[in-house]
Parts: structure tokens; C-alpha cells; sequence
């Protein structure tokens, strides 16, 4: 801390899905807050700042950009592309615009990761809340359209007169979205009737509709979606009822068919 004093940290909660722990510290002078910017966008400029081992400042610039997460990934990951790719510290570290407001948080295992602010400020309502962090388990995987490779975003709207929307790559073996007739390869453009274009609007909007619920944790929630099947060629209403949780989500799979060129091709 400034000054080079130290203070004993006390863990009050540590959620496993988003790697995220809130501490209680004890402060014996006033604590500026920070503001936030929860408009975080493809392309904007920010600063990254941390401390190394020997406390010392360092601050690294970098861009935003979108990515389709990978298998490991969660959906309320961003990217930084980062001047500094190795940055020397860790887990933690705050994202800042020029204005000097928070747009993110530095997590994952590697770096470029960061949590943004929109999500952010959810988490903190839900801990006011709950004094945890809630989120509905929907037992799927997706990728957006919009940052797959543009061969293959071509196919899809030459085939199925679709721009947008989130691609099922993983559907969980005996969850309800797989006794609904959800496949891998479908794709679903609508949750509760907000259009979804990035698995990050997906994570916000299922985390608002914890935030609007009284009991949301260890309770069910019905999430009504529109998904056009891939395979027939159609569209159709779904409604999945999920179970609600603060554990980590994990997508076991009994088979996987990936969305390739060669499937559009086949249809």
C-alpha cells in the first residue's frame, strides 16, 4: 500500500466461475472511488496498470479487441492487445480510458484477458444483493458470428439468411438444452427477446436478469430463446428452464460437431 505500509486482507467470497474474490481491508484514512466506464468498445485505447513484486508501478498501452473464446474461456472475457504481451505482474491489474475511468479488469490465465466494466459494476449489485454472485448455468458454448472467419460468416448468410447471432459449439450431455433439440451448429439470436450479437451481451444480460430476480441463487430461471436449426433449416421458439448457481459451469459434451465450412457446404 502507499507508503510502503501493509494491512492484513480478510477473504469474504471467492467466486469459482469468474475466478473473482472480494476482500475486506481495513483503511484508516478516506478511500477515493473510482469511476467506471461500462462503454467499453472494439478499438479503444487503454492503459493497463499494476505492481511488480517490488511494488513499483507499471503501466502498459493497448487496444480492445473482440475474440471468440476458445473451449476454456469464459463468455465475459475481452481482449487487449497489449504493446507489453508479458507484462510483469499478475491477476488483478485495472484497465483505464483516457479519462482516467475503469473499463476492465485484468483476469485469466494469460495475458490479453480482462474483465470489462459492464460486468464489473453487475457483479457488485449481485454481491450487495445476494453477498454472492449468481448466474444462470444455460449447459451451452458459443461463438459469434460476427468474429468468425469471413468465408465462413459468408456461408451462413448465403445458406441461411443469417448475419448474427451466437453459434452453439458445445452443448452439455443430458442438460435441458440438449432435450430441447439443441445442437451443435444451431444458431440462436435471441434471449428473453433481446437480440445477442457477443457472448459477452450474452453474460450481461443473463447477469441482469439475476439482478431483477428476489431469490436468484439456488433457484430456476426460464430463459426463452429463438434458434434456427441447422440441420432442418428452420426456426423455432424454445423456452429452458436452468438452474441458477455461484459454482463454476462446466459444459461436459457426449459428442462434439463443430460448425465448418464443410457442414454449410453439406446443407
Amino acid at each position: 500500500m502507499q507508503g510502503g505500509t501493509t494491512e492484513k486482507a480478510t477473504l469474504q467470497y471467492y467466486q469459482k466461475h469468474y475466478d473473482l474474490a472480494f476482500f475486506s481491508v481495513r483503511m484508516d484514512r478516506p478511500v477515493h472511488i473510482l469511476s467506471f466506464n461500462d462503454g467499453v468498445m472494439r478499438s479503444d485505447h487503454v492503459f493497463e496498470l499494476g505492481r511488480d513484486e517490488s511494488s513499483f508501478l507499471r503501466i502498459s498501452h493497448g487496444v480492445v479487441k473482440f475474440l471468440n473464446p476458445n473451449l476454456l474461456e469464459r463468455y465475459h472475457y475481452m481482449h487487449v492487445h497489449s504493446a507489453d504481451p508479458r507484462p510483469r505482474y499478475g491477476k488483478g491489474a485495472p484497465l483505464i480510458d483516457f479519462g482516467g475511468k475503469i473499463v476492465g479488469m485484468v483476469n485469466g490465465n494469460t495475458s490479453g484477458y480482462f474483465i470489462p466494466s459492464s460486468i464489473l459494476v453487475k457483479y457488485l449489485h449481485l454481491w450487495r444483493k445476494f453477498q454472492r454472485i449468481p448466474r444462470p448455468q444455460l449447459g451451452m458454448k458459443f461463438w459469434s458470428i460476427k468474429f468468425v472467419d469471413i468465408a465462413l460468416a459468408e456461408n451462413i448468410l448465403c445458406k441461411c439468411n443469417i448475419d448474427d447471432g451466437l453459434i452453439v459449439k458445445r452443448v452439455s450431455y443430458g442438460s435441458p438444452a440438449e432435450k430441447l433439440g439443441i445442437l451443435v451448429g444451431d444458431v440462436i439470436s435471441c434471449f428473453n427477446g433481446e437480440h445477442i450479437s457477443t457472448t459477452v451481451e450474452l453474460e450481461n444480460m443473463m447477469l441482469s436478469k439475476c439482478e431483477d430476480e428476489n431469490n436468484s441463487l439456488n433457484s430456476e430461471l426460464n430463459v426463452k430463446f429463438d434458434v434456427f436449426h441447422i440441420r432442418k433449416s428452420r426456426w423455432s421458439d424454445r423456452t429452458l428452464t436452468v438452474k441458477v448457481s455461484d459454482d463454476s459451469e462446466v459444459v461436459a459434451t457426449g459428442g462434439m460437431y463443430p460448425f465448418t465450412d464443410t457442414m454449410i457446404n453439406t446443407m
